[in-house]
Parts: structure tokens; sequence; C-alpha cells
């Protein structure tokens, strides 16, 4: 069967992990039909970035019905393996992104005296949405989330859902684990007042006097131990620990000592600029990849309609797992002029960085430049 494929990929949006649109274009089977799809990405269970491919669709009522798509497995099969592998090739393999930015728990209190009690209410931010109403529940089983609902024709549906199992289970996994954190503080705070309320006052300023010498033993010894861990400790594992502490300045500085794995560069249609560069450092626990972004192109003379960006971000990995990926820098105007300008400085930022005195030009692609380059182009790098 003859399928041909016309997408165009945002690349942008595929790095971004607030986006789920990432490709959209046109199918066309045997010459005869030809319709649109998109291609949109998702975590799954396993925290592991997939793309599936989605088809028209148009309201029925409240409903929305299926336009077109294949009813044949094999045609489907074929379809969206020529539709993924066209924007494969865009694609950063393994990457992990936080699905959910944060979740708020509000416990509620109830004596257990029917089948289900409502424990808990939650809000959730994810993909740029924020979900109110959440709520936290206790069955026969144990606990469970259930989305906001509004009742229907006396059903009750969900007002907002997950598209995917995977979804579903991120959502349960992330909300109950920020209950049991809260419960748990709860249930720390409340016994720590009831020893306190037992102990009396001669006993308390005994133990405190004991407890200052302890303490004072204690960071003698833990001052000591980490003069001794600092000396021995790796360029990953400080980025990471000033990632921990949420010192930007101090993750820079980290990396302008460190001994970075430098990727080579891609480049504008122009090639006079700077589209894309990563390093990397790490070590059998951590890995940190970096990376210098930009979507100004020298070339362009049409004012955008959205804002033009340079940045340098990093990317965090604890054995396997993503846990933080911190902008380090960021440039955005929606001026031409001003664009370029920012590219500039960012781009003699990622050099200090990365220790590059000089980005190169493919030679493959000099020739390409000569001929393509228009007379009042920025210069090459």
């Amino acid at each position: 069967m003859k399928v041909d494929v016309n997408l165009r990929t945002d690349e942008e949006k595929i790095m971004n992990p607030e986006e789920t649109e990432v490709a959209s274009g046109w199918v066309e089977i045997e010459n005869c039909i030809k319709f649109p799809v998109k291609v949109r990405k998702y975590i799954d269970q396993e925290g592991q970035q997939k793309m599936f491919v989605s088809y028209p669709q148009r309201k029925n009522g409240v409903k929305y019905e299926g336009v077109v798509y294949p009813h044949d497995k094999e045609v489907r099969k074929e379809i969206e393996e020529k539709v993924l592998d066209a924007v494969q090739y865009e694609v950063v393999k393994d990457i992990n992104l936080p699905a959910i930015e944060a979740v708020r728990v509000s416990p509620i209190r109830q004596t257990k005296t029917a089948a289900v009690v409502l424990r808990g209410v939650a809000t959730i931010k994810i993909a740029g949405m924020t979900i109110n109403g959440i709520t936290i529940k206790e069955g026969q089983k144990g606990l469970f989330v259930q989305m906001p609902q509004y009742r229907s024709g006396g059903e009750y549906r969900d007002t907002v859902y997950g598209t995917n199992a995977g979804i579903h289970a991120l959502i349960k996994d992330e909300v109950l684990k920020a209950y049991n954190e809260v419960i748990k503080e709860e249930k720390y705070q409340e016994e720590k007042v009831e020893q306190e309320q037992q102990t009396e006052k001669e006993q308390e300023q005994h133990e405190y006097q004991e407890q200052q010498v302890e303490k004072e033993e204690q960071v003698q010894e833990t001052e000591k131990e980490q003069k001794e861990h600092i000396e021995a400790v790796t360029d990953v594992e400080k980025f990471v620990q000033a990632f921990q502490k949420d010192n930007m300045q101090e993750m820079l500085e980290v990396l302008s000592h460190a001994e970075l794995e430098i990727a080579n560069a891609k480049f504008t249609e122009n090639w006079n600029a700077v589209r894309l560069q990563a390093a990397t450092m790490g070590n059998e626990k951590y890995q940190v990849d970096v990376a210098f972004f930009n979507s100004w192109n020298p070339i362009q003379q049409t004012p955008p309609q959205d804002y033009l960006k340079q940045s340098i971000q990093a990317r965090i990995f604890e054995n396997g797992n993503c846990i933080g990926m911190p902008v380090l820098m960021e440039r955005k105007s929606k001026s031409l002029e001003n664009a370029g300008k920012n590219y500039d400085e960012l781009l003699a930022e990622w050099k200090k960085l990365t220790k590059q005195e000089k980005i190169e030009i493919p030679q493959r692609s000099q020739n390409q430049e000569a001929r393509t380059t228009p007379k009042n182009a920025a210069p090459g790098l």
C-alpha cells in the first residue's frame, strides 16, 4: 500500500515539557484520499516519552466522533509507522519530562462510617492547565483518586480526565504521594507536641544541655566529613548539589570549570547561526546534559509573531531518571534586531561555559552557504 506523509515538525514543542502536539500535516493513501493528522507526545507509566498519531474528529452533540480513521490494523500500523518515522529524527531519545508541575493537598478528617470516605481535596498543574477539585477517597481496598465530576442525567461524569492509562496512573501516584507526605508531616507534628507537653521543664533543660554538647560535636564531625567529601566530589556531583540548593550562580560556576563532552552543533538554514548544540558530563550515578537553543535566523526579514528565543538549559538525570530541567540563561524578543543582539550575547556565554573559542561550520556546507547567504546576512561564527 502506498502511503505518502507530509508533516511539519515543531522542534521547540518537542523540547518543551508543557507541549503535547509536536507535528501536524497530511497523509495520502494510494493517491486517492488525503486527510490531516497530528502527532502528540506523552509520558508513559515508566516515565518514558512516547508519541502517537491523532486522526481528525468532529463534534456530534456533546461528543466527538472520528471523521476518518483506519479500521484495519495493518493499515493503521503502516500509516502510524510512516508518520512517526517522519518525526523520529527530531526527537531526543530517553527524555524524562516532569508531567505534573505541582500538587497541593488539603486533608479532610472524617470518621469512617460509610464504605467510601472523603480524605482530601487536591489541585494539580499539568500541561499548562490547573485542575481543582480532585478528591482523595478511602474505600475497602484503600485510598484512591477521583477526578472532578459533574452530574448529568442522574449519573456522574468526569469534567476532566487523562487521555490514557499512563496519565491516569501518573496523576494518581503524584496526588497520593503528596497526600501521604502531608499526613506524615501532620502526624509528626502532633506527636512532637504531645511529647513536648509530657516532658517536664527541668528534664527539658537537662536534655537541651546534653543535646547542645552532642550537637557541637556532631557539627565539628560533620564539618570535617564535609570538608573531606568536598575535596573528593566530582564536577557533576557539585552541579547536582548546586541544583538541589537552587543556586543558579553555583551551577554556572561548576560548568565553567567542568570538563564537558561537546556534541556537533546544528545550524540555521544558511549556516550562519547555531540552532542547537549540546554538551554532557556524568558518572555512574548522575548525568547532566546542557544545551544551547536558538530560534532566531539571521536571514529572517519578516517580523515574528511569537518570541524569538535563546536559552541555555540543563537536564539532570539520577540513575537514568530525570530529576530536574533548570533554565540557566534565557533571552527572548519579538524584534529581529534585539533577537540578533540576544543571540550574540547568549552564544558568547555558551562558548565561555563550554570553553569553545569558535564553533565551526561543517566543511560540507560551506559551498551551500556561499550560494545561499544574502549580502546583508550576519557574519559567520
